[in-house]
């Protein structure tokens, strides 16, 4: 069943979902071309890994898998990649390379999750298991490589030109990102890489990567428009790629909760922390602002509360009159704003000031930016 599931529904969803944003920003026989191009690199990405390094084993339950690659994970691949690149061009990160580090790490943040799910519910098998919950480190450098080699040559070497051409170069690219995971893969393995980190050190490197994923929004600028593939996907105003993200992290989320394990719960809570802060137009960011709209209609309906709760912010210091007004009304607010119960605890007046602050309409245009 876990596989049907899989094969049947997760993998096909994830694709029409990118397929769809390509289509409407890049049109439809160019998003064919990006599409097709990136299934087929991630079946030779997986096929390459598998017979240069036996890294990896798929379970016999996967119905459609030639050569023994699933092509739902390959469709998977595709997914990730195309709407990585949207993202990281939303995020507005500069360069090439930024951008291509950027998808890179969004993805690794999301395989986090997806790889220690699919070893315990038996999709694949690392050979041998890895220190981490069954995962070796080497496969999140793979990824880094995979991801981060395709994005940088989607981003560098951007074709508008004819399809053929494009598709061409869209092969090319491919070769060249499998030959540098194949060379990455070969010094690793030289180099003895993977037993420098021990089983305890696994954690670590989890909480590392998440937070370098998290942190990205700290580095980013203006939403990219037009000129790569990035700015192109990026343009187009749906949220199908955070979608993408979303529904993968969801459906590994649920699947750790049916395998009832503890240390994937903790997987899975540290992948979706991690994409609740870094996805552009992030929750976080949308809740603060819907709760100060709501805060300010509540507000305007105490007349000469806003500007005495404004006062601390205008260089001013509350009377005690002021403090009975704002505790009296306050009081009736929370009848319908319930947040605001926490004002009236005792103590609770001390920290209105950061209340003041997030209510502030001058942040906005302070960063450059409108107010509210």
């Amino acid at each position: 069943m876990r596989f049907a599931v899989y094969e049947m529904f997760v993998a096909p969803l994830a694709l029409a979902f990118t397929a769809l944003q390509a289509r409407r920003a890049l049109g439809g026989r160019r998003a064919l071309v990006e599409v097709v191009a990136l299934v087929a690199y991630g079946f030779a990405v997986e096929w390459t890994a598998i017979a240069v390094f036996a890294s990896h084993r798929y379970a016999e339950g996967w119905r459609l898998a030639p050569l023994g690659i699933p092509v739902a994970v390959a469709a998977v691949w595709a997914a990730l990649i195309l709407s990585a690149l949207a993202l990281v061009g939303r995020l507005g990160l500069a360069t090439p390379l930024a951008r291509a580090a950027g998808a890179a790490l969004l993805g690794i943040a999301l395989d986090l999750l997806i790889e220690p799910v699919a070893v315990r519910g038996g999709l694949w098998a690392w050979t041998p298991p890895g220190q981490w919950l069954g995962v070796p480190v080497g496969n999140f450098v793979g990824w880094a490589v995979i991801v981060g080699a395709y994005a940088f040559g989607a981003e560098r070497w951007e074709d508008a030109g004819r399809l053929p051409a494009h598709a061409a170069r869209r092969i090319t690219l491919g070769l060249a990102a499998v030959t540098a995971l194949v060379a990455v893969g070969l010094a690793w393995r030289a180099l003895g890489a993977e037993e420098l980190f021990p089983v305890e050190a696994g954690w670590g490197v989890w909480a590392v990567l998440l937070v370098a994923a998290a942190a990205q929004r700290l580095r980013g600028g203006k939403p990219l428009a037009g000129a790569t593939l990035a700015g192109r996907l990026a343009g187009e105003g749906t949220r199908l790629p955070e979608a993408v993200f979303l529904f993968l992290a969801a459906t590994f989320t649920v699947d750790a909760l049916v395998l009832g394990r503890g240390d994937l719960a903790t997987a899975a809570a540290g992948t979706c922390l991690a994409l609740f802060v870094s996805l552009p137009e992030g929750l976080p960011a949308r809740l603060v602002d819907g709760w100060r709209r709501k805060s300010h209609a509540a507000l305007a309906e105490c007349q000469g509360l806003v500007h005495v709760l404004m006062k601390p912010r205008n260089g001013e210091a509350w009377t005690a009159a002021d403090r009975a007004l704002l505790h009296e009304q306050l009081r009736v607010l929370a009848r319908w704003t319930p947040s605001l119960v926490l004002f009236l605890l005792p103590g609770g007046l001390a920290i209105l000031p950061v209340y003041a602050w997030l209510l502030d309409r001058r942040r906005g245009e302070h960063r450059g930016g409108g107010g509210d």
